[in-house]
């Protein structure tokens, strides 16, 4: 397998705040608690600890920190993939999201921080596709892409493949190595 990278980048930020009540950020010493939408297996950002399962990982860590410093207390409820936890939000069963990636579709539905990294879109290609060398070489062939992710985003506004949408990137990629 090959991959090339999209040229564009995308923000990505620890958290995402849809509608909290005034007192979201209460005194000092009283911690209000949020519900926050985690994935379950997402390394390195979402892990689930195999001993407690609990969440762990660089996005946790991030929130747990943010989350001392404003005097929130974070419960963490774990789904298993971004279409899930985009949903838990919507039913307001979560009221943030550590590390969502910004897109001008989610900047109309959700407030962000300050993004603390950026991260490239990645195309991964079955390496008997040699004539694959950069996006326009994807027009006319079928894309695998994942729902409510930023890469099917780009193809639908991009045109010219067909695309197979997936719940999930192990799905995807299932179907790539499969040759479907």
């Amino acid at each position: 397998m090959k991959f090339f990278f999209y040229t564009a980048s995308i923000a990505v930020v620890f958290i995402s705040l849809v509608i909290l009540p005034p007192n979201v950020f209460p005194a000092e010493g009283n911690p209000q608690e949020v519900v926050a939408a985690a994935l379950r297996n997402w390394p390195p950002h979402f892990l689930t600890d195999e001993n407690t399962g609990t969440p762990a990982g660089f996005a946790i860590d991030i929130m747990n920190k943010v989350a001392e410093l404003s005097d929130l207390k974070v419960r963490y409820v774990l789904y298993d993939n971004w279409p899930k936890a985009f949903e838990a939000l919507r039913n307001n069963e979560a009221v943030l999201a550590p590390n969502m990636g910004i897109t001008s579709e989610r900047l109309n539905l959700y407030d962000f921080t300050t993004p603390y990294e950026t991260f490239r879109i990645s195309v991964f290609v079955r390496s008997v596709s040699v004539d694959i060398n950069e996006i326009g070489d994807l027009d006319g062939r079928k894309v695998g892409v994942v729902k409510e992710n930023q890469g099917l985003v780009i193809m639908r506004e991009k045109g010219g493949s067909e695309l197979q949408i997936f719940d999930s990137m192990e799905q995807a990629f299932m179907n790539l190595i499969s040759g479907d």
